[in-house]
């Protein structure tokens, strides 16, 4: 549940929350890992993380474009498979968060999250963490 609460907390713009749910992740993977398999964790939970927040951004994308929340709603049915009561949810937190990010800094996030996706993807192993932070900085600077 800690990389759900990254992402909200990178969607209210908090980076000190995220940077704290991000350390919990972290030190959640290192100590459910032996060592030879905790950088493949920490990585797992990392791509994991990009992923959803690509999913969040393009949600926000969908609300500043389109007033349509029926398609919101089905765009994250279609992408996070929750209860009905999950789906409503993150819809409204979704149109929440949208209010801290302008069409401009969205399409400027996507570059950045692929950018950092490609980074994390061919980092030397234990550089993952480094190059996370970075991005979480990144992104709400």
């Amino acid at each position: 549940m800690k990389i759900f609460d990254i992402v909200d907390f990178i969607g209210k713009r908090d980076k000190s929350g995220a940077l704290i749910a991000l350390k919990a992740v972290l030190a959640g993977a290192k100590s459910s890992s032996s060592s030879s398999n905790s950088s493949f964790a920490d990585r797992k939970n990392l791509y994991g993380l990009i992923t959803l927040l690509h999913r969040m951004f393009k949600a926000f994308l969908y609300i500043k474009s389109s007033d349509n929340r029926e398609d919101l709603k089905n765009y994250i049915e279609r992408n996070i498979g929750h209860s009905p009561y999950m789906v409503s949810k993150i819809t409204a937190n979704y149109i929440k968060f949208s209010a801290n990010f302008t069409a401009e800094e969205i399409i400027k996030i996507f570059g950045i999250l692929n950018s950092y996706d490609y980074k994390l993807r061919t980092a030397q192993s234990g550089q993952s963490r480094g190059i996370i932070l970075k991005l979480i900085a990144d992104l709400l600077s």
